[in-house]
């Protein structure tokens, strides 16, 4: 199937790939209800969507997360779990219930180092482990800035080092499914393991089990990661000066952001500016390469182009601060403006730039201009 999820909530993604394929959806985990996706799944199978939604939650928050399948009043519904859920009341040790474990390392889905290009695929720089290259070899992956994605959380997040994997054979307890966790007491693994895959039989009135179980977080894939380049290229600024120009790469910068939820979430007022903004405002766009994100540093950063506020000297561009510095949105040249929405946790654009919730505008950085 083909679908463009744009600034889609992924629980809403995951259905209608469900509703699609005749398969109902039952429970999601908060994170899923959350987090957003945006991309275009281009001739893929059901299941690889729903792998691209749950990779792309997981980068979000670095948690693992799994679909099964459970039976709802005779009806098999697809629920989405993340990895941390414990089965409750129930552990595997070596002295009670276990019979077997085996343990193993594979570097088949290594990725040492990360390539990262811009728009137009020239390479701008390179996240990479220096250790496991020196150990097993270069094995690279590539990035291409995406104006909706987050360079250095998506990059970071497709490193990855040795995967450690473990499996028990054990009396069985029909809770053990894939998606839910384990505590495992054995003499080589301790702790709570995601379990990835279960086998389940019964024979002579004995419920066995086999289960292949993984760490629940994985180690910090990005640990002693370098960086060489600009491992953050910012979207193309179109850099002219002249008013049509601002207006035209400030409208391209909306259309560009619009929608998008921001990392910092209901405090990302300055991120949102500074990336939309990086579209027509050299001084913004090294704000956002700069990784600027509090309003005090933004106004501190602008220096003289700071003013008071008056409404008859605002210009398309420049940005609102209110309360002093307590937050920060761009004037869209027509009365209203564009920055990030706290209750609705995504870039919108108002009508009304002086009905912001009882703050009131103080300042005018003139991002129209720099």
């Amino acid at each position: 199937m083909t679908y463009k999820f744009e600034d889609a909530v992924i629980a809403d993604a995951i259905k209608t790939v469900g509703s699609v394929l005749g398969v109902s959806t039952g429970e999601f985990c908060d994170d899923a209800k959350k987090y957003k996706i945006s991309c275009i799944a281009d001739g893929m199978t059901g299941s690889e969507i729903i792998n691209k939604c749950l990779e792309t939650l997981k980068a979000w928050t670095g948690w693992k997360y799994h679909v099964y399948m459970a039976d709802n009043q005779g009806k098999q519904l697809l629920n989405v779990v993340r990895a941390d859920t414990v089965i409750d009341d129930f552990t595997i040790t070596d002295t009670k219930n276990l019979t077997s474990a085996s343990h193993s390392a594979s570097i088949e889905d290594m990725r040492n180092q990360i390539c990262i290009t811009d728009e137009n695929g020239n390479i701008t720089g390179y996240l990479k482990n220096e250790e496991d290259i020196k150990k097993y070899g270069l094995i690279q992956d590539v990035y291409k800035v995406d104006n909706k994605q987050d360079t250095q959380t998506q990059a970071k997040s497709m490193l990855r080092r040795v995967k450690e994997t473990s499996r028990v054979s054990a009396l069985g307890n029909y809770r053990c499914i894939s998606g839910f966790a384990v505590e495992i007491e054995e003499e080589q693994i301790k702790g709570k393991f995601l379990i990835e895959t279960d086998e389940h039989t019964i024979q002579n009135n004995t419920h066995k089990m086999d289960l292949t179980l993984t760490y629940i977080v994985d180690p910090d894939d990005s640990a002693n990661m370098s960086s060489e380049g600009d491992t953050n290229p910012q979207p193309q600024t179109k850099k002219g000066g002249s008013k049509a120009k601002v207006s035209k790469n400030f409208d391209e910068g909306v259309k560009a952001w619009q929608g998008a939820t921001m990392n910092n979430h209901e405090n990302g007022c300055v991120e949102a500016v500074t990336k939309f903004g990086s579209y027509y405002s050299p001084f913004l766009a090294s704000e956002y390469a700069k990784g600027t994100v509090s309003v005090s540093a933004l106004v501190k950063n602008a220096g003289a182009n700071v003013i008071p506020f008056e409404a008859s000297k605002l210009r398309k561009g420049d940005i609102i601060v209110y309360n002093g510095d307590a937050h920060a949105v761009a004037y869209d040249g027509n009365g209203g403006y564009v920055g990030n929405s706290s209750s609705q946790d995504k870039i919108v654009h108002g009508k009304n730039y002086e009905q912001m919730g009882g703050l009131y505008p103080s300042r005018i950085i003139r991002t129209s201009q720099v």
